[in-house]
């Protein structure tokens, strides 16, 4: 459901980058959950890590875009570049 609640939202939603993101761990944990076993059985134990560490640099990727996509999307820079002319 939260896949099909994805590509229904566009960058300019405010949920589209928390439900990509969710999406994306969900995605990983289901891979993670699905494949232990085959890996485990069929290349011996312990395995499974080289698996997942590839996951998480593939991972690591696909965030540093989303967190690219956001701070230009939401103009992060030159809003946190503004200085405070006024302070209570």
């Amino acid at each position: 459901m939260l896949i099909t609640l994805c590509f229904a939202l566009t960058a300019t939603s405010p949920m589209y980058y928390i439900a990509m993101l969710t999406s994306l761990f969900e995605g990983i944990a289901l891979i993670v959950d699905q494949h232990q076993p085959i890996v485990e059985k069929y290349y011996g134990p312990g395995k499974m890590t080289f698996v997942v560490s590839r996951l998480v640099e593939e991972g690591d990727r696909v965030v540093t875009k989303l967190a690219d996509g956001w701070v230009e999307e939401r103009s992060v820079k030159r809003k946190a570049s503004f200085p405070l002319v006024y302070m209570p």
